[in-house]
């Protein structure tokens, strides 16, 4: 499957055609397109209605017939901002298995029914009926006492400062795609926890038999809660916190704050209240005497560079990777190849580690 510019108009049109009608007027009697119009942020009402924008071309084309409206996520409106200010030309055969296709369409559906409002509603898939029930069981085991969550899952007990996170304790970040091959080679190296966030995550990576696991978490008040987790865990010989950031070098950034959405990615956190200097360094600066046989990352749209910033690393011990491509454009199209390029001989899945979820937690996993 190749997605390019004909292939996401063509997408767009498909979709359009599922859902005809809406309403016209909003409650306030405003259009929705005006109404819409003037709530977003400038910077996506300049690309909206950028004449060669296939969205304003065919929204134009639609309105009369009352076919389509705008409401757009942000991660989605930072993914075709992207789409639409470069030339993407991506060959999914180039880097997943054909079986991997249609979550990938999915993955360009998702985001253009996020931007064309009215797309038809469909029943649960297989795979997120799954999610649910996933969901549910985790639920029945979950249960507060104090200012500590609890859970129980698979036999095993986890304590935790926040509410406990389906796709870490349910699909464990995607690292439940990886063939046991792959995993039984992890064993007894150390492990990279990129945007450890609260520790939910080290946790469950610490039962793979790591050395150590390094959790990387730059925000204050996530690392603060990750060194609760770890020592209501007794989780201190196996999880070691970081209080940094990865990317492409070493450099003092502003960090937009909004929890585990906390993102280098400003124009995402626009509601923010709160920003914070954070320290950044490399994963190759600092795995220079380690063996890294994992990477788990979720930095919330800034994974290419984390990625960028470890290349020498992952091209010495080509870890398992897991690496989330859902936050922007850049990440989804430029991330597979640069790997590519470091390990040829990386087998690469995409896996949606959140299904009932059409936007987060959609990963890229790679294994030698």
């Amino acid at each position: 499957m190749i997605i390019n510019r004909d292939y996401i108009v063509q997408r767009i049109h498909a979709l359009i055609a599922e859902k005809a009608g809406g309403k016209r007027k909003t409650s306030n009697g405003l259009s929705l397109w005006s109404s819409i119009k003037h709530s977003m942020p400038v910077w996506l009402r300049n690309i909206i209605f950028s004449r060669d924008n296939p969205f304003y071309v065919i929204y134009r084309g639609s309105h009369r017939s009352k076919n389509i409206s705008i409401n757009y996520s942000a991660w989605s409106a930072i993914f075709w901002e992207y789409c639409l200010d470069n030339d993407v030309n991506f060959d999914t055969r180039d880097f997943y298995p054909a079986e991997d296709e249609p979550l990938i369409r999915e993955h360009i559906d998702n985001r253009i029914k996020s931007i064309l409002q009215g797309a038809s509603s469909q029943p649960m898939n297989e795979a997120q009926l799954q999610g649910e029930q996933i969901c549910v069981a985790l639920r029945k085991g979950m249960y507060k006492r104090g200012d500590r969550y609890k859970l129980s899952c698979a036999g095993k007990r986890y304590c935790l400062p926040q509410i406990f996170g389906v796709s870490v304790f349910g699909y464990h970040c995607g690292l439940k795609a990886v063939p046991d091959a792959a995993k039984m080679r992890m064993a007894g190296t150390d492990f990279l926890d990129v945007g450890a966030c609260i520790g939910d995550s080290a946790l469950i990576l610490a039962e793979y038999n790591p050395h150590t696991v390094l959790a990387y978490e730059p925000v204050t008040e996530n690392y603060r809660e990750l060194l609760k987790t770890i020592s209501w865990n007794s989780a201190e010989g196996k999880i070691e916190a970081i209080h940094k950031g990865l990317g492409d070098k070493e450099d003092v950034m502003e960090i937009s704050i909004a929890g585990e959405s906390s993102s280098l990615q400003t124009v995402s956190n626009s509601c923010a209240a709160t920003t914070e200097k954070i320290s950044i360094t490399t994963i190759d600066k600092e795995c220079v005497n380690r063996t890294i046989g994992l990477i788990k990352m979720d930095v919330e749209g800034f994974e290419y560079f984390a990625v960028k910033g470890g290349l020498a690393t992952i091209t010495r011990d080509k870890p398992v990777l897991l690496i989330s491509i859902y936050h922007t454009g850049k990440d989804f199209f430029e991330i597979p190849p640069m790997l590519k390029q470091a390990v040829p001989e990386y087998q690469f899945r995409y896996v949606d580690a959140l299904p009932q979820n059409t936007i987060v937690d959609k990963m890229l996993v790679a294994y030698v």
